[in-house]
């Protein structure tokens, strides 16, 4: 091995410690932070996937049409159902 590559060999476990100590720091700096980030994210995501959840159980088409028919929702029905 020649001095070059002692000295990338060098050069690479600096880089890289510098590395993670720049990790940490970054990581103790947010740490006041995160807590409220993932409680934010976490309802975030439920919110979402209830609003997802009702839209999926509603009835396809069934909301167009009322108590008393009327004769364009037997038109909205068989479009809905040449649409398939």
């Amino acid at each position: 091995m020649g001095f070059l590559e002692h000295l990338k060999k060098a050069a690479g476990k600096a880089v890289k410690k510098a590395i993670k100590a720049g990790e940490k720091k970054i990581l103790l700096m947010l740490l006041p932070y995160l807590a409220p980030i993932i409680l934010f994210l976490i309802i975030f995501s439920l919110i979402g996937v209830l609003i997802a959840a009702t839209y999926s159980a509603m009835a396809s088409g069934g909301y167009m049409t009322g108590v008393n028919p009327s004769p364009e929702d037997v038109k909205i029905k068989q479009f809905e159902i040449l649409c398939k």
